[in-house]
């Protein structure tokens, strides 16, 4: 089977995938950004029903998907890859279950904006068994899934960080028109 990846699925695709390669520095990241505007309907909103998982073989380890049950956010697939960062399999858990109440009240307002129609990018960080920082990008693109709201996003794992890097930041975005809605600043650096 073929699976198209259009690059000019949505008139503004260009502009957003443009803007998410220059923030991430990921091919992958943009290579997925492009197959999901290639889902988009007739209706203007992305499926999970037309959602190919063999179109994208090189994505699902580190991709994600999940939905808001009330006003908490579920994973309902996770990748290998974003399981062995994590030290666990986060699949059916709840993230305020993962993260604690203190981080969740920082990160759940970036679900929220993938949740409300909008396409998030975050750079972040994990603290891994040594210790060491791993810093990684996510992509939040919102699906319709389960007849409620979900959200299919990507993991980038870079390496571990820089003693000044900048991490926990993000930019929510428009998915349909590329126009940045929100930004998120945490006050930590690694």
């Amino acid at each position: 089977m073929e699976c198209p990846i259009i690059i000019d699925s949505h008139p503004n695709d260009l502009p957003l995938a443009q803007r998410i390669l220059e923030i991430s520095r990921s091919d992958l990241m943009v290579k997925f950004f492009r197959y999901w505007s290639s889902c988009i309907g007739e209706d203007g909103c992305v499926d999970r029903r037309n959602i190919d998982p063999l179109c994208m073989k090189e994505f699902l380890p580190c991709l994600f998907m999940g939905h808001r049950e009330g006003k908490r956010f579920r994973y309902d697939l996770v990748g290998t890859t974003i399981c062995e960062a994590n030290g666990r399999d986060l699949t059916g858990m709840f993230l305020d279950e993962f993260i604690g109440p203190a981080k969740y009240r920082e990160v759940f307002p970036m679900f929220e904006a993938a949740l409300a129609g909008n396409a998030v990018y975050y750079r972040g960080q994990l603290s891994s068994k040594d210790r060491s920082h791993i810093i990684f990008d996510r992509l939040s693109l919102p699906i319709r899934y389960r007849g409620a709201d979900g959200i299919l996003a990507m993991n980038v794992y870079a390496r571990p960080g820089a003693a000044s890097e900048r991490v926990n930041w993000g930019y929510a975005y428009d998915a349909f028109t590329g126009r940045e809605t929100r930004r998120f600043q945490f006050e930590r650096v690694l």
